[in-house]
């Protein structure tokens, strides 16, 4: 059974503290087929999408890791958010 989209999106702005800092979308689309979450964040024009297997979200939910999705959201941070005329809210 997959993971609960809402509790996911909650854990994610709750780990993450980039994301209502700096406005960043989070859109949750879970792929049945493939057994994952389509991730991506977004601001402004700019997005990042990446795959999470829905076990990785289990655990994510269960505070036990959520390390590959930390990573990617770290590359879109230090990509669109930081400087001075980046997606700061």
């Amino acid at each position: 059974m997959a993971a609960d989209k809402q509790a996911l999106a909650k854990k994610i702005e709750a780990m993450y503290p980039e994301v209502p800092e700096h406005g960043i979308d989070v859109q949750l689309e879970f792929l049945a087929d493939e057994d994952s979450w389509l991730v991506t964040f977004s601001k402004g024009e700019h997005s990042l999408a990446t795959h999470m297997d829905d076990a990785d979200a289990q655990k994510c939910l269960q505070d036990i890791e959520c390390v590959h999705l930390g990573v990617q959201l770290g590359r879109f941070v230090d990509n669109y958010c930081r400087g001075a005329d980046a997606c700061r809210t």
